[in-house]
């Protein structure tokens, strides 16, 4: 099987984030994807620090809005088309 490339893996997590729910960032200067799901935010640890920080510096995340599970399909199968 493929490895995948670090383009590929970034654009997955950036999906999974989407599709989960809850709150979710992209770190602009590292593109690290931090996923924090409804009942995780604010709770402890890595995750309240990351979220905290964006709110402190919100010019260096990106906020990752959750999308419908239609239009989570509709992208799939655009994609497939690709």
């Amino acid at each position: 099987m493929k490895q995948l490339s670090r383009k590929d893996k970034f654009y997955n997590e950036v999906g999974e984030a989407m599709s989960i729910g809850g709150r979710s960032f992209i770190n602009i200067e590292t593109l690290k994807v931090d996923i924090h799901a409804e009942e995780d935010y604010f709770s402890f640890g890595d995750i309240e620090d990351t979220a905290e920080e964006a709110i402190k510096y919100p010019d260096k995340f990106l906020r990752l809005e959750p999308i419908s599970s239609a239009d989570g399909f509709r992208t799939m199968e655009a994609s497939l088309k690709l």
